[in-house]
């Protein structure tokens, strides 16, 4: 979440806003963390889950996939939508036991 939050924050403008949304459905955890920022273009936004692939200056492209293989490993998932100029949303899932059960994979 610190990643995905962190990403929100370098996507926005001074004027930016970021909202977190958490919600519970079937079993599921789910927290959405939407910007208003620039959004990702859709030639990018099918790498952003590559290992290296990164498009700022100082990144080292392992932040959202990591992310994505913690997300999964627990028995969730992390995908990403976004529009260019609109922002981008990261929904994270997880199912509701992961965060007892799989904690000893820490």
């Amino acid at each position: 979440m610190v990643n995905i939050i962190s990403n929100a924050v370098d996507a926005c403008e001074m004027d930016g806003q970021i909202d977190i949304i958490c919600g519970y459905d079937d079993g599921m955890h789910t927290l959405t963390i939407h910007d208003n920022g620039y959004g990702i273009e859709a030639e990018h936004l099918s790498k952003i889950f590559d290992r290296g692939y990164t498009t700022k200056e100082s990144g080292c492209g392992l932040g959202l996939p990591v992310s994505r293989e913690i997300a999964r490993k627990w028995g969730g998932d992390l995908r990403a939508l976004s529009m260019p100029g609109q922002g981008s949303s990261f929904v994270l899932t997880i199912p509701a036991k992961a965060g007892v059960d799989n904690l000893r994979m820490l």
